[in-house]
């Protein structure tokens, strides 16, 4: 989540203090005049002036319109236009209210004349205006046309030694106190005074090129690996390769080249189509290997179920360290339905006591071995549920966010083995569902980001196998679409029935009518 507040907290706070007649009494009224003059601002960069001010909000959908004013916008003017749509959110009915209550605004307070009665006028600065804080266009232009938009950062305190609460809500809603060791602080301080920090801003990505031969090369020393540590079954890495990868790539003139002969230059967008079979996932596989023990570069790859993503860890790991060593492949997955993940893994064929899997599903939580026993008569924590940043100092606070304290163990409880692993390795393997919802815990990440934007940060290679799949659980999160007209529950639909229910009741009874607010969507 972007910081949106930040740019208008000192521009605020100078427009209340020269209020000396109270004309910003309300609070919202500087926030609102400062968010109006951005978005009328933005007109003014876009070199749209000329266009009603009411337009703003069409803008701010950020829709892919094709008109030639969209299309003949320039480098300066798109980066304006992205950073507006992250600060400022409008929609039609809401931009018309705020402009009419800009309009009510002294001309000493704006920078703008608004014409509450005609909001199909252009963009017109206030010939008589501002009097008061006269530099905001410097504001202004600085939000616009930063190239890179700044988190939101989340507060980082650290429960101290000594009694602490929290909820969980399994088997049953209660409240838990745990008593937490200084020792165990200690002990925890020790193993995190070096903590590494992702980066700010996206890395420059590294050009992964790799040819033929190389896949070969990986495809050989993965089968000695597999010979030397007696790895079964035996993946016969070399035999995959001649008898299914065949690449062919486009050449300049329209034509597929012939098979295996062009390196694969993987920068951008890269589409690699092929029948069920014909060794995508294996080209995956020895891509990312090569990448982690050669190219120095970082692959993420994404599949479709998060069985998939630990079995995937689990297997390239067997192949590329040694059992206690650091693992190079990691899967990224996430907290809140643990307890599913870690069932299908006992449930699973491929479980065994050498399984990776185990290291990252450990159910113990740290803090939970400090809460007397006769607390958890009901049953442990469930996993997911550990309480790693709700924690209070006082139980009559626990509905009070802002005092919630982060969990001080973090960095031995074995719980977070996953977080730990992490900036290390070089293979991240996850789920779309990951990617769209989950963030890393505070005490590793104080950005509020999801798991997907790191990626984006942090990765050179991002695969996306199956991708079909993929894409449909993307659509689903982020283009749901509504039925309007359906008998099985479309919205207007729905609200035709209630209306014509209303209106019935309304004539049948002496009853009042409702408001149609009452029931409209």
């Amino acid at each position: 989540m972007f910081e949106t507040r930040e740019w208008y907290e000192t521009l605020k706070e100078k427009l209340l203090e020269v209020d000396a007649n109270d004309e910003l009494s309300d609070p919202s009224l500087p926030v609102l005049l400062l968010k109006v003059e951005l978005a009328l601002y933005l007109l003014e960069v876009l070199g749209c002036a000329s266009e009603a001010v009411e337009s703003v909000w069409v803008w701010l959908t950020n829709l892919e319109i094709v008109d030639r004013k969209r299309k003949n916008l320039n480098e300066t003017q798109r980066q304006a236009l992205a950073n507006a749509c992250v600060l400022l959110h409008f929609g039609k009915f809401d931009w018309i209210a705020a402009l009419k209550t800009y309009a009510t605004l002294p001309p000493e307070w704006r920078c703008y004349r608004i014409d509450p009665n005609d909001l199909t006028r252009p963009v017109t600065r206030e010939p008589n205006g501002p009097k008061y804080v006269t530099g905001r266009f410097t504001t202004y232009k600085r939000c616009l046309s930063q190239a890179i938009m700044p988190y939101r950062v989340r507060d980082k305190k650290t429960a101290s030694p000594g009694a602490v609460f929290f909820k969980t809500q399994y088997p049953r809603p209660r409240v838990i106190t745990a008593v937490v060791d200084e020792a165990a602080i200690k002990t925890a301080t020790s193993f995190n005074t070096s903590p590494v920090l992702f980066r700010e801003e996206p890395q420059q990505k590294k050009r992964v090129s790799i040819t033929y031969a190389d896949l070969l090369r990986m495809a050989k020393e993965l089968d000695d690996r597999e010979e030397k540590w007696d790895i079964t079954p035996r993946t016969q890495w070399v035999t995959l390769v001649k008898d299914v990868i065949h690449y062919r790539l486009f050449q300049a003139n329209g034509q597929l080249g012939p098979a295996n002969s062009d390196p694969l230059e993987l920068c951008g967008h890269i589409h690699l189509p092929g029948m069920v079979g014909a060794g995508k996932s294996t080209m995956t596989k020895l891509i990312a290997v090569y990448g982690a023990l050669y190219g120095d570069w970082r692959t993420t790859i994404v599949v479709s179920d998060v069985m998939t993503a630990i079995n995937l860890a689990d297997s390239l790991n067997r192949l590329l360290v040694k059992k206690g060593e650091q693992p190079l492949a990691v899967p990224l997955l996430g907290r809140s339905t643990r307890y599913v993940h870690i069932a299908r893994v006992n449930r699973s064929d491929t479980l065994t006591e050498e399984s990776w899997s185990l290291r990252w599903l450990d159910t113990r939580c740290a803090l939970q071995g400090m809460v007397t026993a006769n607390e958890l008569q009901e049953g442990p924590l469930r996993p997911g549920d550990e309480p790693c940043e709700r924690l209070y100092e006082k139980e009559a606070d626990l509905n009070d966010y802002k005092k919630r304290l982060v969990c001080p163990l973090h960095a031995i409880c074995p719980v977070h083995q996953m977080y730990r692993d992490m900036p290390h390795a070089s293979i991240w393997i996850t789920t779309p569902g990951a990617m769209a919802k989950s963030r890393l815990p505070l005490f590793i990440e104080r950005r509020q980001i999801h798991l997907g934007e790191l990626i984006y940060h942090e990765s050179d290679l991002v695969v996306f196998d199956e991708v079909e799949t993929i894409q449909q659980w993307f659509d689903n999160e982020y283009a749901m679409s509504q039925s309007l007209i359906d008998i099985t529950g479309g919205a207007l639909s729905t609200i035709d029935q209630i209306t014509t229910e209303n209106r019935c009741l309304g004539k049948n009874s002496s009853q009042p009518q409702r408001a149609f607010s009452d029931f409209a969507c």
